[in-house]
């Protein structure tokens, strides 16, 4: 049993069970039941980013953009696909090689 502290809370409640749509988007008057399902239809109409990538933190608007991204910019090597790192000559420190005699 949900319990409600605010009486209009309780009321937006009954509402959405009695197909009340209180809310209007300012873009496309398309209804809804309440403010936070409203505001993400609106940030749709305002190109709000709302995907982030996992692994670099760029937003995208779309599914797809980040997808792309990902297929771009974050490749998953596949099992024939041979990985080869290239390691600057530079930040490497050869130690010479010692072989101890028992």
């Amino acid at each position: 049993m949900k319990l409600y502290h605010e009486s209009d809370d309780f009321k937006l409640h009954l509402n959405k069970h009695k197909g009340i749509k209180s809310f209007t988007c300012k873009y496309c008057s398309k209804q809804f039941a309440n403010s936070s399902n409203l505001r993400v239809h609106e940030d749709n109409h305002e190109g709000v980013p709302k995907l982030k990538c996992a692994l670099c933190s760029r937003k995208f608007k779309t599914q797809e953009g980040l997808n792309k991204h990902m297929e771009n910019k974050h490749p998953v090597p596949s099992e024939n696909t041979a990985i080869q790192h290239q390691v600057p000559s530079n930040i490497i420190e050869i130690l010479p090689l010692t072989i101890p005699f028992d």
